[in-house]
């Protein structure tokens, strides 16, 4: 098993976990840090377009995709970016256990 810390968000009567990530700038070679919910069964993640804009992405110059969740269907524009997991601070740390796949 892995642990990695991470915050707690309670809302609506239910605990989310979230971990502080850095996405990297299209060509800039800068990263910025952001505060993200876990999605352990997603296959993609999805930030709003107020991210691409941060991250200087076209957000529509990407390959358009439709997906379905919980809230229904929406239309997502693909992209790459890299993403690094950071360490949170010592107050707001939390402790997971996650269970490796292969």
């Amino acid at each position: 098993m892995i642990e990695y810390p991470y915050r707690v968000l309670e809302a609506d009567g239910r605990t989310y976990p979230l971990v502080r990530v850095e996405l990297e700038m299209k060509r800039r070679g800068v990263a910025l840090p952001f505060l993200c919910l876990v999605d352990s069964g997603a296959n993609v993640s999805l930030f709003s377009s107020d991210v691409a804009d941060l991250l200087g992405l076209d957000l529509k110059s990407g390959p358009e995709k439709k997906l379905w969740g919980i809230g229904g269907e929406v239309t997502v524009y693909l992209h790459r970016v890299g993403c690094s997991l950071l360490h949170p601070t010592r107050s707001e740390e939390h402790t997971s256990e996650l269970q490796s796949h292969s």
